[in-house]
Order: structure tokens, then sequence, then C-alpha cells
């Protein structure tokens, strides 16, 4: 894998109002991801479409679409918020089974008490710059981190014989699959400059949101479920503000 110039990556972060004072502390820190394995480093730019293969969502990909939804989401769009959501939950959902899977393979070589066992590790590890406008591309790039240590692990237990490659290949497979069904999550969502109030209402354009996104859960309307990340102070949205919230 070669690094990757951050001037030329798709996502470029812009300064934004933060409701968090870090004192003396600058305001945006340097983030570096080190990934060492070929199946994490593929993911960072995804794979174009092909006569031959299908159109993989990288990394790059992900946080680029994630920008639209985020600034949708903070401009009160509840679809948007929506959205984010669906992505919270996609991202842990892959988050846990990689951490049991990896569980699974630590126990396995923590039993090989023949060996003091290291975990194998690439000498030609890549270190890649990330400048992401929306916090949840961050949740992106630790999936990726999690696949990367997944992968070294594997490949020490093939070695000395406590995983056939066969079975080691499967659970790469899986793990590789849900870390692209989390980046695919925002493919489904289209803005359309949609507001609580607008759904309420009804009329075109709350038809063609729910034709293209589905039904909005209640819950989400009633902001009942919220974004983690998402300041509900920093949302600029007139329903809200015409109704006295805050």
């Amino acid at each position: 894998m070669s690094a990757v110039n951050p001037s030329t990556t798709p996502e470029q972060k812009p300064s934004a109002p933060s409701c968090y004072s870090g004192g003396d502390c600058e305001p945006e820190g340097r983030v570096v991801i080190e990934l060492s394995t070929l199946a994490a480093s593929r993911l960072v730019t995804g794979r174009p479409p092909a006569a031959d293969k299908p159109y993989i969502l990288g990394l790059f990909g992900f946080a680029d679409r994630l920008r639209g939804i985020w600034d949708a989401a903070r401009a009160g769009d509840p679809y948007a918020r929506w959205w984010l959501l669906k992505i919270e939950d996609a991202c842990r959902h892959s988050m846990q089974i990689m951490d049991e899977a990896h569980a699974a393979i630590e126990k396995t070589l923590g039993c090989c008490d023949a060996f003091q066992i290291d975990a194998a590790a690439n000498r030609s590890c890549k270190q890649i710059e990330l400048n992401f406008a929306c916090p949840y591309a961050y949740q992106g790039a630790r999936l990726l981190k999690l696949l990367d240590a997944l992968v070294m692990a594997l490949s020490t237990a093939i070695q000395i014989g406590e995983c056939c490659a066969r079975e080691a290949a499967t659970v790469q497979r899986g793990c590789e699959r849900t870390v692209r069904h989390s980046f695919s999550v925002v493919n489904g969502f289209h803005s359309l400059g949609v507001t609580s109030q607008v759904i309420e209402v009804g009329g075109e354009l709350a038809v063609d949101a729910a034709a293209l996104m589905g039904q909005i859960p209640s819950e989400i309307l009633s902001e009942q479920r919220w974004p983690t990340l998402l300041d509900r102070n920093s949302v600029d949205d007139p329903d809200r503000a015409c109704h006295g919230q805050v």
C-alpha cells in the first residue's frame, strides 16, 4: 500500500464552530492511521466500478458522502439524523463482530504454551493522515484498524499451525464484508432539504423523501433518538426554533 497524500484526498475538513473549548490546545489535532495489511489498505480507497467487478466504497468515499449527510443533519434534516443513527448501528455491529473474532484468535494463541508469540507485523506499514469533516468518518477508520489487527493475528495463527488457511480466509472475508456493509450505508441517503415540518404537513417533497428513503420512524421525528456525535445546539433547524427547542 502506498501512502496517501492528504492534499489529494476527496475529503478536506473545514473549520467549524464547536461548543467544546480545549483551553490552550490547538483546535485540530493531527490524526494518523497505520495499516500493515493489504486487506485493510485496499479499503481505504475502495475499488472503482468495472465491467467484471462490483464497485466497492472505501473509507475516503465513505467520508466524502458522510460530509453531505452531516451537513444535512446540522441543517435540520430528520432523514439525515436517521442515517447517522444507521451508520452508528452499522459501525457498532462491525466492531462487535471483529472484536469477537479477534478475541477468539487471541484466546487460541494464548493457549499455545510452546512459543512466545508476538502478532505478525509488516515492516512496510504505512501512515495515512486523516482529515475528515464528519466525526463519524473516523469510526470508519477505526473499522479498518480493527480489520488490520485481525488479519495480522490470523496470519500468526496460520504460521504456527493453530488455524488452517481456509478457516482464516473465511473469518477474514466475513469481517471485510461487514466493513464494506458499514461503508455502504451512506449510499441510501438523498439530500432533499427535508425538515420535520415538511414531513408533518405532507406534500410532494415528503412523499418523494419517503419513496426514496422509506417512512421515517416516529422516534426520529420526535427526537427521542438522536445521533450520539451530533450536538443538538449545533442544529440549525427552523422547525425546532419555532417550537422553542434549543
